[in-house]
């Protein structure tokens, strides 16, 4: 388990390619959740939604470019937007569960 101490090195970033730039109203609300309770905790954070590219391995890969050129950030996390989720799914303490080997 990662120590809590770890979570202050911590800088996700959450990337959702759109071909069209069409976001999920579930989807909306649930980043907007995301994004208002990482900055009522303090919690790092950055979110990119890249549109206008009709192939989803391209996009993806276009992400993953942008992601590694940012020396910050530290966790890329993909979510689709057709989908919701709650805050508490995302925040850092589910990272406290991950195993460092």
């Amino acid at each position: 388990m990662l120590p809590e101490s770890a979570l202050t090195q911590m800088y996700p970033v959450i990337m959702t390619p759109s071909h069209d730039g069409k976001y999920f109203h579930n989807y909306v609300l649930s980043l907007l959740n995301i994004v208002n309770t990482s900055a009522q905790n303090g919690w790092p954070l950055q979110v990119m939604m890249q549109r206008g590219e009709s192939l989803i391995t391209r996009a993806r890969n276009n992400c993953v470019a942008t992601f590694l050129e940012n020396q910050e950030w530290t966790h890329l996390f993909w979510i689709d937007s057709d989908i919701g989720f709650s805050a508490e799914a995302f925040s850092p303490p589910a990272f406290w569960r991950i195993k460092t080997w």
